[in-house]
């Protein structure tokens, strides 16, 4: 303890000579658990003759800025606003931010929050130890420690997160996967540790630092969200096990959370839209004088463009709902209008099934607007005119694949919102099985 308060004097009087900040800490004072995320404005001023780069790291997913990563000039100002989440936090509260800058002898220092936090029920009497090394569970016997999978968790002190992380995910996992772990754990808090951390990243790991962070052999995890929809399949993937030996498979040979994806994928291959659009293709190649072996070609062109179109939209979808949900307000915000998005969509499908029983087809709710359609019929004549064969069908297949997503859209999306529980290490795998079952109907 006395080397951390040492460490944290020497970066407190650095930080004063380079760099003012008002105010100095966060006082919370005492707050309800249920009082919704905390604001703050943090004016930070280089006092100094050089540009400096400022960037801020996390301890907690509990406490974030709107703005990653600045410069400021000499003797520039500028306001940061810090946000604190007391939802998961119970009773003295004491995290950290860490200020990184590029100001020689001023590498890293702390921006304190503290306070309290009152009428929470989560767990906060277990303790971690500095320099305890839990490598196996009282009930492990030596034999399955010797196989233990090593982990290296940093951590910062205070963390309630992590307390749990390690008292009860860690053992709960042990339970349900059959492997027994030895968990190392490193406080970022001791400057040795936190210089080792940085020496082990990657350039581009180093963009996006967050803590905690977990190392399963070389495989990095940052962040309490990355390491809850990752960890199982990491640990699975480390240990050489396949998901479908852990309770998860079909007949061994098929993970139980493929199948909802491969029947997504095919409803929204039948989709209505897409069908429409695909016979009006060819009747347009009919009436241009295309012969059936310059159809075929355009047909199979036109249904790999889409097919690449697809997948490049889902990943890039992905990746924004994935980053989106690092972020508890916005994740919730997600959520919700998912969901309601959902209920619509259901409504206003038994809705147009009792238009159809009725023979109101013109009536019907689902479809795309007339503008679209327009402009995908207008899209087929100019491209049936092609002289150029793949790229016209190349072009066709992208063009009506971003027009459409309006209709298979309504597929897609809650899809690739459920590979963003799944996590990232299957993301790439599913969306293609997801986009190979959804051209199936369509080849």
């Amino acid at each position: 303890m006395k080397k951390y308060l040492l460490v944290l004097l020497i970066l407190c009087t650095s930080y004063i000579g380079a760099l003012t900040v008002n105010p100095p800490d966060w006082d919370l004072g005492t707050i309800s658990y249920d009082t919704g995320k905390q604001a703050l404005e943090l004016e930070i001023h280089n006092d100094t003759t050089a540009e400096m780069k400022i960037d801020f790291i996390s301890t907690c997913d509990c406490l974030w800025t709107d703005t990653k990563t600045f410069i400021l000039s000499p003797y520039e100002s500028a306001v940061v606003n810090f946000f604190f989440n007391p939802k998961d936090e119970n009773g003295q509260v004491s995290k950290s931010m860490i200020i990184r800058t590029t100001q020689p002898g001023l590498p890293k220092a702390l921006f304190e929050v503290h306070g309290e936090v009152l009428g929470n029920t989560v767990e906060t009497e277990v303790e971690v130890y500095e320099g305890e090394l839990d490598t196996v569970n009282a009930d492990t016997d030596l034999s399955s420690a010797i196989k233990a999978i090593p982990l290296k968790y940093y951590y910062s002190s205070g963390c309630i997160s992590c307390r749990k992380f390690l008292k009860q995910t860690i053992p709960q996992l042990e339970d349900k996967l059959g492997i027994s772990f030895e968990v190392e754990k490193l406080n970022i808090m001791d400057p040795d540790i936190y210089g080792d951390y940085i020496s082990k990243l990657k350039p581009e790991e180093l963009e996006k630092i967050k803590f905690p962070a977990l190392f399963i052999g070389d495989k990095l995890l940052q962040g309490n969200r990355a390491i809850a929809a990752n960890l199982e399949q990491e640990i699975l993937n480390y240990s050489g096990k396949d998901r479908s030996t852990s309770n998860f498979g079909l007949s061994g040979m098929v993970s139980i959370s493929l199948i909802p994806v491969i029947l997504a994928g095919l409803l929204d291959g039948i989709n209505p839209c897409v069908f429409s659009t695909l016979l009006f293709l060819i009747s347009t190649l009919t009436l241009a004088g295309k012969k059936r072996k310059e159809i075929l070609i355009i047909g199979i062109f036109f249904t790999f463009a889409v097919f690449i179109t697809y997948y490049l939209l889902g990943l890039g979808l992905f990746q924004s709902l994935r980053s989106a949900s690092m972020f508890p307000v916005i994740a919730d915000i997600i959520k919700w209008a998912l969901i309601l998005f959902l209920l619509l969509i259901s409504v206003l499908s038994f809705y147009d099934y009792i238009q159809i029983k009725r023979g109101r087809v013109a009536k019907i709710s689902l479809h795309l607007p007339k503008f679209l359609k327009l402009r995908i019929h207008g899209v087929i004549r100019e491209q049936a005119k092609s002289t150029s064969l793949i790229i016209g069908s190349l072009v066709l297949g992208f063009l009506v694949s971003i027009f459409e997503l309006a209709c298979t859209g309504q597929v897609y999306f809650p899809t690739i919102a459920y590979l963003v529980k799944l996590g990232e290490s299957r993301t790439y795998f599913y969306l293609l099985v997801y986009n190979i079952s959804f051209i199936i109907p369509l080849f």
